[in-house]
Parts: C-alpha cells; structure tokens; sequence
C-alpha cells in the first residue's frame, strides 16, 4: 500500500496544480479541425490556426488526463487489500468538492465544469458532486433527486457510460446556461461494482469564437469536426452535417 499512498498523493498534487497534460490521447479520436486557404496567406493563416490547434489539442488532453487521473484516485478509495470497500459517503463529498474547487479555481484550467455521480447503489442514497465555474465564482449545482435514478428519466448521460465502459466524448449540446459544449465522461467500477462517473466540459463557445473571426479571403474555410467527421462549426454548413 505504501506504491498506493505515493501514486495516490502524486495525482492529487497533479490535479489541484493544474498541470495536469497526459500521455493519452496520442490518437485523438474526439475533435480536430480542418481548413484550407488560399497561397497568398498561406503562412499566415497557418500560424494562426496551427495555434488554435494546438490549443484545442492542448484542452482534449488536459481534460482527458485529469478525468483519466480521477477515475484511478477514486479507485483507490474505494479499495483496500480485501477488494471494494464503501468509505463514508458524506465524507467522499467533501473531499471531492474541496478537490474540484481547487482546481477550478486555477488559472490554467482548461475546464468549467467537473462532477462525479456516484451510484445510489451504494449506499441507497444521493451522492452528487458537481461544481461549475461562472467568472470567478465557483458554485456547487443541487443534487439529482434519487427518483430520477431509479426512473431512468433522462439520465442517459450516467446510465451511457455506465453500459459503456470506458471514457468517451460525448455528443456537443447546450446545457443549462446556454453554453455550447461536449463532455468526456469515464465510468468507475471496482472489481466489477459499479462506483459512478467522473466528467469534465469542454467549451466550444471558446473555439467557435476564435474561428469566427479568422476569414481573410473569400475562399477561406474553417471546420470543428468530429471523429464521425460531422460539422461542430462551420460559417454556412450546419451542425450535425457530415
């Protein structure tokens, strides 16, 4: 346990820092963009959007990691040498509110929102962390009321990944505060026992805004696509087009 202990402070300390950008992700298979542009700018406007790129690029893996490096720290709470252990739930709460406070809080999060839904299974009760950041304030959203887990009503954001799997980008989709945004989502399970899910937002609003402004020719054309290859953004195709 003492490999464990050391992994363990290791992660927080990536997390709460902010620095957190991965090895995953070598072959996106979430979204990239596309363009192409006339020779006479050529140069230009390859720096400028070689630049968003790599931003973008910078985002999906900040994310991915941190989601990733959530899911194997609540893997290890929820185990000991004897297999699946359920700690104290209220005090999970905290320890993850506290944790995605801080790292929301940072100046270099690449992220507004992170939550964990943990499974009312296991300890017959609800057990939501999600904090969202607007400006410099950072707030935690209300919890789920426990009826509409056991309904299944439009709860296929949790009920998805459980069946899934693994860690996924899902569809982009306007939330509660009218922002356009996609999120990765990963399930947890020990040993077979689901625990819940662990999610971050990535916001397209942000990405949007820079390739709206980067027409310089009347034949320059710019993409946020896919890995289906269907438009996110595009000035005159719309979204959802392939």
């Amino acid at each position: 346990m003492v490999y464990r202990s050391i992994t363990l402070k290791l992660m927080i300390f990536l997390i709460v820092s902010g620095l957190i950008f991965g090895s995953l992700s070598n072959h996106l298979n979430s979204r990239f963009l596309l363009y192409k542009f006339d020779k006479e700018n050529e140069a230009k406007n390859n720096l400028i959007l070689t630049s968003v790129q790599n931003e973008f690029r910078g985002s999906l893996k900040e994310i991915e990691s941190v989601v990733t490096t959530l899911k194997l720290l609540t893997e290890d709470r929820f185990t000991n040498d004897e297999g699946l252990v359920v700690p104290s739930m209220d005090d999970e709460e905290y320890f993850y509110e506290s944790l995605f406070r801080q790292y929301l809080s940072h100046g270099e999060a690449k992220s507004t929102s992170i939550y964990i839904y943990f499974s009312p299974e296991l300890d017959g009760n609800i057990h939501d962390v999600w904090l969202h950041r607007t400006g410099e304030q950072v707030f935690r959203e209300d919890e789920i009321p426990l009826q509409r887990y056991l309904d299944n009503e439009n709860m296929s954001w949790f009920y998805g990944p459980k069946a899934g799997g693994e860690g996924r980008w899902i569809d982009p989709y306007v939330n509660r505060y009218g922002e356009h945004i996609t999120s990765y989502v990963t399930p947890v399970y020990v040993e077979g026992n689901f625990i819940g899910i662990i999610g971050m937002y990535l916001d397209l609003d942000v990405v949007k805004s820079k390739l709206a402004y980067m027409t310089f020719n009347e034949d320059d054309e710019f993409w946020l696509l896919n890995g289906s290859g269907d438009v996110i953004y595009h000035k005159v195709h719309e979204e959802g087009t392939n």
